[in-house]
């Protein structure tokens, strides 16, 4: 099996771009940047709820417990948010009309018919997105590419 196409800045600029013209414009980028920006997988994304990325007072949190229960191998991990993702976050909640009043345990993300989205439907759903956007031999996996090739993680680390 290939592996996912890691996009040039000029193409996830493109994607965005395709994007920000859909009905459903604010969910999707949440989508692609939590992929992009955190490396999450698509089955992550699908299961991440309210409290994993808000405190209780709504703002966004500093880093991102990714519960066990989603996680490929089974394992809790911390990801540590940068600033340009938790400002992507913080641009969702303002886009979502009341995001603040659902239940903290409910999903980030919802389907057009406002249900929970399976990792499945999530990975057609970014398939679409790079289809449409031109981007042949991208996949629900490229944010995660791209993400381990690019240096938008934070630097925790003393010069």
């Amino acid at each position: 099996m290939r592996q996912a196409r890691v996009l040039t800045d000029p193409e996830f600029k493109r994607l965005l771009a395709v994007v920000a013209q859909r009905k459903h414009a604010a969910r999707d980028r949440m989508a692609l940047m939590l992929s992009h920006l955190a490396g999450l997988r698509v089955g992550e994304i699908a299961g991440l709820i309210l409290r994993d990325v808000f405190e209780a007072n709504g703002d966004v949190r500093e880093q991102l417990r990714v519960r066990a229960s989603i996680t490929k191998g089974g394992q809790e991990r911390v990801v540590f948010m940068g600033e340009r993702l938790r400002k992507e976050i913080e641009r969702y909640r303002d886009a979502v009309p009341h995001i603040a009043q659902r239940d903290a345990d409910g999903p980030l993300l919802l389907t057009q018919k406002h249900t929970v989205f399976s990792p499945n439907t999530l990975c057609q759903l970014m398939g679409q997105l790079y289809r449409v956007a031109g981007l042949d031999g991208a996949s629900s996996h490229s944010g995660r590419r791209w993400f381990i090739t690019h240096d938008v993680a934070p630097n925790f680390y003393p010069a």
